[in-house]
């Protein structure tokens, strides 16, 4: 009887343990997964920056069509919020940035702000504090 009861103690610690491991692995698997969501939504946004850059640097160069303070505001936001989550902008996007502000210079940009803080943004690297 004795026999019994310790074999029945020991099933039940194992399957209480077994439960538990899987919750656990479950929560582990759903962060991974909020997590590899989180890194593709950050590409995409990534991809939306370089591709609204060369939109802009084809606009003014091609069609002489100044971007608007907004869209240039947008843009910034966007290269902020890619840095707040501790990445930063390659080195061909921050020339390409660059190309932008000098070119808006020449034409007379009103908002020199707007200018002024995307050249902050492209000469500036992101710092990662541990």
């Amino acid at each position: 009887m004795k026999k019994l009861i310790s074999l029945s103690m020991v099933i039940l610690t194992v399957v209480t343990i077994s439960f538990y491991f899987k919750e656990h692995k479950e929560e582990i698997n759903n962060k991974n997964l909020k997590l590899a969501d989180a890194r593709l939504s950050m590409a995409k946004i990534e991809k939306d920056i370089e591709s609204r850059i060369n939109y802009i640097l084809e606009d003014i160069n091609t069609k002489h069509k100044i971007p608007t303070i907004k869209e240039l505001n947008d843009l910034v936001k966007s290269i902020e919020v890619v840095r707040a989550y501790g990445k930063d902008i390659s080195e061909e996007t921050k020339i390409n940035l660059l190309k932008i502000v000098k070119k808006l210079t020449d034409n007379n940009f009103k908002d020199k702000k707007v200018l002024k803080d995307i050249e902050d943004i492209a000469t500036t690297s992101q710092q990662l504090t541990a």
